[in-house]
């Protein structure tokens, strides 16, 4: 029952013999986060300047 419940939300967190392994999982995680945000305020920019154009336009 333990085990089933542990391995259900965290995937990570149940296998403390491979420190390497989670440590490679994080920075990838990292990475993830870091492009999805990069990514994000792109595109936020981009819309911003597009409405600042469209309304500097009417």
């Amino acid at each position: 029952m333990q085990s089933d419940h542990g391995a259900g939300p965290a995937p990570g967190s149940a296998a403390p013999a491979a420190p390497s392994a989670r440590n490679g999982v994080r920075a990838a995680n990292w990475a993830a986060v870091i492009i999805a945000y990069i990514v994000l305020f792109i595109v936020v920019v981009a819309l911003g300047t597009h409405v600042i154009k469209d309304r500097a336009e009417h």
